[in-house]
């Protein structure tokens, strides 16, 4: 008498197996997914806090860099002006709009760290902190020389000095805002000429070229092709 074997309808223990690995796995990426879309969060969460905490800084309190962060000003973070970990520190706060810049102007001022932050200001203005070095002198600094005045250069570096300071060079003239065609790529005496002018240019010694470290990169691009001043430098000791 023939008998009717029916198979198992749930596929077997193996197929059960197959199944539950399957949820397994998905459930582990989506668990994974959420993992990540939490820590996105409360990292965006934690750059907002520190950005805002550095665009509220007022002159007088300090930073430190931070590794790892792209946004401008959160690539800074305040801290204690006594700690050793403090590198910069804020010597002036600027409301502005755009790459529109005036740290350039502040006394001792190498750098600046930008952002928005309505909260800061109130309206859509951006705020420019105009960071100097911790401890430095900005009666040293050179962003705020005249002619007339002496520099003691070094390397890419320079520092306001007397005159009767050893190999001091005697600024003959300061040119702002120049383009860095005039300078780069050309014979001292061809820049001098563009730069300084047919007077000035015979007794021009050397060119010094300056330009505020601006971190933001919105800025980077219109600010890489010009100087913010070049200084026409007599000869050393004269």
């Amino acid at each position: 008498m023939a008998r009717r074997v029916e198979g198992d309808r749930g596929g077997g223990p193996r197929a059960r197996r197959a199944i539950a690995v399957v949820i397994a796995v998905a459930v582990v990426g989506v668990i994974g997914f959420g993992v990540r879309a939490l820590q996105n969060h409360l990292d965006a969460d934690r750059r907002w806090h520190q950005q805002h905490d550095v665009l509220a800084a007022v002159p007088g309190n300090c930073l430190s860099r931070v590794s790892g962060m792209t946004e401008a000003s959160a690539g800074y973070t305040r801290t204690d002006c006594a700690s050793r970990d403090a590198r910069f520190v804020v010597l002036a706060v600027q409301h502005t709009s755009g790459a529109q810049n005036t740290c350039a102007a502040v006394a001792g001022a190498t750098a600046v760290v930008s952002g928005e932050d309505r909260d800061v200001t109130g309206d859509d203005s951006e705020v420019q902190l105009c960071l100097g070095g911790k401890g430095a002198d900005p009666l040293t600094a050179i962003n705020t020389v005249t002619a007339g005045q002496c520099v003691l250069v070094a390397g890419d570096d320079a520092v306001r000095v007397p005159c009767s300071t050893h190999g001091a060079a005697k600024i003959l003239k300061v040119v702002k805002d120049v383009d860095h065609t005039w300078v780069d790529g050309h014979y001292l005496q061809s820049s001098a000429t563009a730069v300084c002018g047919t007077a000035v240019a015979p007794l021009t010694q050397s060119l010094f070229t300056w330009r505020l470290a601006d971190t933001n990169t919105s800025h980077q691009a219109s600010r890489f092709y010009s100087y913010d001043f070049v200084l026409c430098l007599g000869k050393p000791g004269a």
